[in-house]
């Protein structure tokens, strides 16, 4: 088996730390889910959009993820957040 180069090496870090990040991202975005969740019941239509907005941004950093690793990015139906971005 081949050893990796230094500039493989360095890619590979990168790679890592920016997965990293995203999962991190993740995790927080969910934590927010649960806040908005408990003050959504006092002003659901107020928070519910929160609540939807969060879902779409997990979906982007779960097809950064993707994109990162070189998997193939799962398809779903465009949001208007995504349409926006094309």
């Amino acid at each position: 088996m081949a050893r990796y180069t230094m500039a493989n090496s360095k890619e590979l870090e990168l790679r890592e730390g920016a997965l990293g990040c995203l999962a991190s991202t993740l995790v927080l975005i969910d934590l927010i889910v649960m806040r908005v969740q408990m003050a959504s019941g006092i002003h659901p239509a107020l928070l519910n959009p929160a609540l939807e907005d969060l879902e779409r941004t997990k979906s982007l950093v779960a097809k950064a993820q993707c994109s990162i690793v070189g998997l193939p990015i799962p398809l779903s139906p465009l949001t208007e957040l995504e349409n926006a971005a094309v």
